[in-house]
C-alpha cells in the first residue's frame, strides 16, 4: 500500500465478473478533514462506488467484506474538475464581458450559461472521465 492511497472497507453488492460494485461506509476520517464544510457527501454515511475487474483478478461473492483503495491525487483532480474549474470559468466569463462593456444583466446569463455548458459537457464526457478515477479493489487478508 502506497501512503498516497485513501482506503475504505466495504461490503461487495454486485459482481458479475467484468465489473463490481461496492458500498462503503465513512468513518471518522471525514470528521478530521479540512475539506469537510464544502463536501456535499460529507452526511452521507453510506456511498456506493464502482470498479472494473481486470481479467486476472480474484473472484468475488455478494456480501464479501474488501478493501477499495484510490489514489489521494484522484481526490484532488476531482475536486478540480466539480468545483474548481467551473468557478474558473465563471470568473473568466465575468471579466470578459465587464470588459466588453457588457451590461450586468448580460454578463450574468452568459456566466450562468457557461456553467452550464460546462457541466453539460462534463455529463456527456462522463464515460471518459470516470477512466480517470479508478477504484482497485481488494480482498481482506484474513
Amino acid at each position: 500500500m502506497e501512503t498516497s492511497d485513501i482506503t475504505h472497507n466495504g461490503t461487495v453488492i454486485f459482481c458479475d465478473g467484468r465489473r463490481i460494485q461496492v458500498k462503503i461506509t465513512v468513518g471518522d476520517a471525514c470528521a478530521h478533514c479540512a475539506g469537510q464544510a464544502g463536501c456535499k457527501l460529507m452526511n452521507a454515511t453510506e456511498r456506493v462506488v464502482e470498479a472494473g475487474l481486470e481479467r486476472n483478478a480474484p473472484s468475488f461473492s455478494v456480501g464479501e467484506q474488501v478493501l477499495v483503495r484510490m489514489r489521494a491525487g484522484n481526490g484532488f483532480k476531482a475536486v478540480f474538475y466539480a468545483y474548481l474549474l467551473p468557478v474558473i470559468m465563471l470568473m473568466s466569463c465575468v471579466i470578459v464581458m465587464f470588459s466588453l462593456h457588457c451590461n450586468e444583466g448580460a454578463t450574468a446569463l452568459a456566466a450562468i450559461g457557461a456553467v452550464v455548458l460546462y457541466y453539460l459537457l462534463f455529463y456527456l464526457f462522463r464515460r471518459r472521465i470516470n477512466r480517470k478515477f479508478s477504484f482497485k479493489i481488494e480482498k481482506l487478508a484474513e
